[in-house]
């Protein structure tokens, strides 16, 4: 039996973490990966993230996070490992549509200006969608997505299926099948419900912390299309095929925002309603309508974060640079730092064979300026390659060796 081709959420990724106005430039086999973040991110053990509110809410913590600035290019890396590294940054829990192929490589190009907008550009790349609900961030096609909010929405809100207070911890090692998945959640909540057997399937590792029970088993039979059978829970499991059409409750808090995202779920849904409670505004729709408006939400700010850092010019001389190459053409490297800048790059034609040579270095908090010129002199050979900086552009020009 194959593995099912979706990822384990939480990895860790090391050298790969941004810390707040870091930038980090991971090459590997001549593909350049270039990241830049403002979101704030601790190395080494992180503390456990506050706990989301369930509201669609720059005052929700996950949310918050999933609007932290970030920008990469993403050329030939695997679609999962993509995923989980920016949901990393967010401190967010991923869970991928078992139904599409995480170890594909993509070239997804820039991405950003957010968390958020950086997973969508990715998951574009495989037809996929990205929606954030009930502290999990959901990956995978459209039908799949939807179904799987479905699920959640309609249980969060549901009383008569089961609740509890108590948030768990749950983790599980590679190779675990999807029943012995059900049994650790079951283990960790302290109940043990008789449920029919999943079908046959191994899965990557797992770790999930502070989730609700509930969602964490109804994660799990999403990926069989399937939700719970109310009401079952504690006792027994019984399980039943997600109705897609089914509305659910979902608060925002959207401020400006409140009439162009209500329109776009609207326009979508048009049996739609809404009203307040306590302060914020719960809409009642479909997962697709309520996906589409909340993609409307995060997108609408990450266009914001782009217009206020057009505003704001990116300083050449502070060392807030990290840079790790193996084997990458300067030209590529080049281009990035001019791009990362807000500037163009412009090569003269003296200087393009210099620019083809590979290029490996490692650098740490240093600067783009000294960052472009170590570079130029690391290529430099028959002439001398010097890297200019200007308003608008990085020129990269030759010039002869002085006898």
């Amino acid at each position: 039996m194959q593995k099912a081709n979706f990822p384990s959420v939480h990895a860790d990724f090391g050298s790969e973490y941004c810390a707040s106005g870091r930038i980090h430039f991971f090459s590997h086999l001549a593909i350049l990966t270039a990241i830049f973040c403002t979101s704030s991110v601790t190395f080494g053990q992180r503390p456990r993230s506050a706990q989301p509110s369930g509201a669609i809410s720059l005052k929700d913590p996950l949310c918050a996070r999933m609007m932290g600035q970030s920008t990469a290019v993403i050329n030939g890396k695997e679609f999962g490992l993509a995923i989980r590294e920016f949901a990393d940054q967010a401190d967010a829990s991923v869970w991928i549509d078992r139904h599409v192929d995480h170890s594909a490589p993509i070239d997804a190009g820039q991405v950003g200006p957010t968390v958020y907008m950086a997973m969508k550009q990715i998951a574009q790349t495989r037809e996929c969608v990205v929606m954030p609900i009930a502290g999990v961030v959901l990956v995978g096609r459209p039908e799949w997505v939807d179904a799987t909010a479905t699920s959640i929405g309609s249980i969060v809100q549901s009383a008569s299926v089961w609740s509890t207070p108590k948030r768990i911890d749950v983790q599980w090692s590679e190779a675990t099948t999807p029943n012995d998945s059900l049994s650790r959640i079951f283990d960790a909540a302290s109940m043990n419900p008789t449920h029919r057997a999943l079908d046959h399937d191994l899965w990557p590792a797992q770790r999930w912390k502070s989730i609700d029970p509930a969602v964490a088993i109804a994660l799990v039979l999403a990926q069989f299309d399937l939700t719970f059978a109310s009401p079952s829970l504690p006792k027994r499991l019984a399980t039943e095929p997600i109705d897609v059409s089914n509305r659910y409750a979902q608060k925002y808090d959207l401020g400006a925002y409140r009439t162009k995202v209500l329109a776009v779920i609207r326009r979508k849904d048009r049996s739609s309603s809404a009203k307040t409670d306590r302060g914020l505004l719960e809409v009642t729709a479909t997962a697709s309508a309520h996906r589409m408006g909340i993609d409307e939400f995060f997108t609408t700010q990450a266009k914001n974060h782009r217009d206020k850092n057009r505003r704001t010019p990116v300083s050449l001389d502070t060392n807030n640079v990290s840079l790790n190459l193996l084997n990458t053409p300067a030209i590529e490297i080049f281009e990035k730092l001019a791009s990362a800048t807000g500037r163009a790059c412009v090569i003269d034609s003296e200087a393009k064979r210099a620019c083809e040579k590979m290029v490996s270095l490692e650098a740490k908090e240093t600067s783009f300026r000294k960052l472009a010129t170590q570079i130029a002199e690391q290529i430099s050979d028959q002439g001398i390659i010097k890297a200019i900086w200007s308003r608008n552009s990085l020129t990269i020009s030759a010039a002869p060796k002085v006898p």
